[in-house]
């Protein structure tokens, strides 16, 4: 019956209504399960704050910079001239499973992020694509609704499972850009 208090405070929507009447019946006639009830809340209510502070990006470990959303299936280009029309691509090797969603600008126009959701794999692909080709910044992604933060690999990509986002539509996340 531990489990279903515990649950029952900090996930109460997994459980159904006979389960949570089960539990506030357990609660009204059992002290214990009273006490645990109520030092379960306070574990959690500390455990949130600690997660966040431990896991948020802190100011001195890079700069964070805000992502906009932009169209970039295709633009014109004044060296091919007005009528020429291409698409950026990312360092993708295999192509054929992913299909794009979107691509983010960094508010200072340093990065391009480009996403595509793998479906074969279940997984998001990040690229990042720096103004400066051969920068030494080092790139990651913040997800500030789940609090994780993921880092670029070598060739300025993630891959992320879509278990990763528990819950939270992958496709919608926001993202904000750490460059350290």
């Amino acid at each position: 019956m531990n489990t279903k208090i515990e649950q029952y405070v900090r996930y109460p929507h997994t459980l159904s209504s006979d389960e949570k009447l089960e539990v506030e019946q357990l609660l009204q006639t059992s002290e214990a399960a009273l006490k645990l009830k109520n030092w379960l809340v306070e574990y959690y209510a500390e455990f949130d704050i600690v997660k966040e502070e431990s896991i948020a990006p802190k100011k001195d470990e890079g700069k964070v910079l805000k992502l906009n959303p932009i169209n970039l299936s295709s633009f014109t280009t004044p060296i091919l001239g007005d009528t020429s029309l291409f698409t950026l691509a990312a360092k993708n090797k295999n192509t054929s499973s992913s299909s794009y969603l979107k691509s983010y600008l960094s508010e200072n126009d340093e990065v391009l992020i480009r996403v595509f959701k793998n479906s074969t794999e279940d997984v998001m692909e990040y690229f990042a694509i720096p103004k400066e080709p051969n920068t030494q910044t080092k790139y990651s992604l913040f997800f500030p609704q789940l609090q994780k933060t993921k880092e670029f690999g070598a060739l300025n990509q993630i891959r992320i499972s879509v278990d990763f986002f528990n819950g939270i539509d992958s496709e919608t996340a926001e993202i904000q850009l750490i460059c350290k």
